[in-house]
């Protein structure tokens, strides 16, 4: 799959979209835990041109992900989003690697999404 092999003391997430939409598609997310400790963060993207597809509680752009786990979000594009693009990004990084130890977190990947018209 291509993943570089983690630094040690550095957990790693990696983000992949599905790259592209129409307005009124959808866009998939997939954030990948590649580290050995679990993750924590939340997702970030422009909410004029994107918003969540699906019911959820809580908080929906919330996320923890276990050691080597993976989450997908789903986004549906706005109307106004053709001819545009975004970045989808993660914010609020932390690790629950235990006993208190900080680890910092290194994002690999595109979070690049581009609209297109119908």
């Amino acid at each position: 799959d291509g993943a570089a092999a983690p630094q040690p003391g550095v957990a790693v997430l990696e983000i992949t979209t599905s790259g592209q939409a129409a307005v009124g598609e959808t866009v998939s997310v997939t954030l990948q835990n590649r580290s050995t400790v679990g993750l924590q963060g939340q997702l970030q993207f422009d909410a004029e041109l994107l918003q969540f597809a699906g019911a959820a509680e809580g908080d929906p752009l919330a996320f923890a992900l276990e050691p080597l786990g993976q989450k997908v979000f789903v986004l549906r594009a706005r109307p106004g989003a053709a001819g545009k693009s975004t970045q989808v990004s993660v914010e609020g990084l932390g690790t629950s690697a235990g006993a208190g130890a900080a680890m910092a977190v290194k994002v690999e990947g595109d979070g690049n999404v581009t609209f297109v018209a119908r």
